[in-house]
């Protein structure tokens, strides 16, 4: 009987003795009793996570900052001032005619040196407003014309009276001595006209209108043509 009591006594101080050592052991590890061990994994609190990755503003920012987008093309703008009468200018160079009064403008064609055009008026911008075949609307630098006639080297031969001749076909009427100026009208076959004089181009210089104007010469005659001929339209 005493030794199961000596027995008993052991087994409670070896039980008491693993308490005390577990509980200093948790001790020394920096834990209270009842906290759960760390995995060794780093935790983020829902907070920081929607802060680095889902934040609406952030996001909002980034794609709709205006100094993040490209501005709109504008183009330039620009008023006309009209003379009262439309009046004919000189081509002082070959030069081009723009749909609009810039450089970067698409173009209808070139006015050469000495060639004449009909001028409506000027922009803000140093462009003259003119006439492009009696039904264009377009522009041309102001530099490159003026209202004095320029020398292009075709000289005029002029009689010492004007001539009587005749329209062989139907033909045009030119404002200046070649084919890209504008056209004024058509001398119809057998039309009867007064020619001033002839270029070294070939072009008889007339009187059409109450203005000088230019025709082939080669489509005019001294003699009226047959009613007979039939008519073919011509430069």
């Amino acid at each position: 009987m005493k030794v199961l009591k000596i027995i008993a006594v052991i087994l409670a101080l070896a039980i008491a003795a693993a308490a005390v050592g577990l509980l200093l052991k948790m001790y020394l590890d920096g834990r209270k009793p009842g906290t759960p061990q760390s995995s060794g994994q780093e935790t983020r609190t829902p907070s920081q996570e929607t802060l680095e990755t889902d934040h609406p503003q952030t996001e909002t920012k980034k794609m709709d900052d205006p100094s993040t987008q490209t501005p709109p093309e504008t183009h330039p703008s620009f008023t006309v001032e009209l003379f009262k009468t439309i009046i004919t200018m000189y081509a002082t160079v070959d030069v081009n005619i723009r749909i609009q009064p810039t450089t970067e403008s698409d173009r209808y064609g070139t006015l050469h040196k000495g060639e004449t055009i009909k001028v409506k008026g000027i922009t803000d911008n140093g462009w003259y407003q003119v006439v492009f075949r009696e039904i264009y609307t377009g522009y041309i630098r102001s530099d490159y014309l003026t209202q004095d006639m320029i020398s292009t080297g075709v000289t005029l031969s002029q009689f010492e009276t004007p001539v009587a001749r005749y329209a062989t076909v139907d033909v045009n009427v030119r404002a200046s001595y070649t084919t890209n100026s504008d056209k004024l009208g058509v001398l119809a076959t057998g039309e009867k006209v007064m020619v001033i004089g002839v270029t070294s181009n070939g072009w008889a210089k007339i009187e059409y209108n109450g203005r000088f104007a230019y025709v082939f010469a080669e489509y005019l005659s001294t003699v009226m043509p047959s009613a007979t001929q039939s008519p073919e339209s011509s430069s």
